[in-house]
């Protein structure tokens, strides 16, 4: 089945979603955890949800959208969204412990280097996204 161009956007807008909506919570909790053992909550929380997250990606995307063309290709949404989980909790887990002991500078170049990376990236998924048809 061919897919759209609006059905990979709205694939995608339903990826970061889901995405935000995890991170956020991962967020939260690797927050609340930064006088605990936060390195092990953090993986073991990354890996639980990767895997509740992969196991249940395919109805989550039923609630945003009846769309065949963007159910079709949500498999490709999943591994991203899944797959990202582990090494979210990672960074949000660390992030928090640096922020809980005023290591400002570390937070500041590591957002600019997280900032350039995913600048490059954007601009090299951009330059090979066209050369593929679903």
């Amino acid at each position: 089945m061919k897919c759209s161009r609006y059905s990979t956007l709205l694939l995608h807008h339903i990826c970061l979603q889901v995405w935000l909506a995890v991170s956020l919570i991962t967020d939260a909790l690797a927050a609340s955890g930064q006088a605990l053992i936060a390195s092990s909550i953090g993986f073991v929380m990354g890996v639980t949800l990767a895997a509740i997250l992969g196991v249940s990606f395919g109805s989550i995307v039923t609630l945003f959208t009846k769309d065949i063309g963007v159910l079709v290709i949500a498999r490709t949404g999943v591994l991203f969204v899944s797959a990202s989980q582990p090494l979210n909790a990672f960074a949000f887990t660390v992030d928090g412990l640096h922020y809980g002991v005023s290591d400002f500078p570390y937070a500041a170049y590591s957002m600019m280097l997280v900032g350039i990376l995913s600048s490059v990236i954007a601009t090299c998924y951009e330059m090979v996204l066209p050369h593929f048809s679903y």
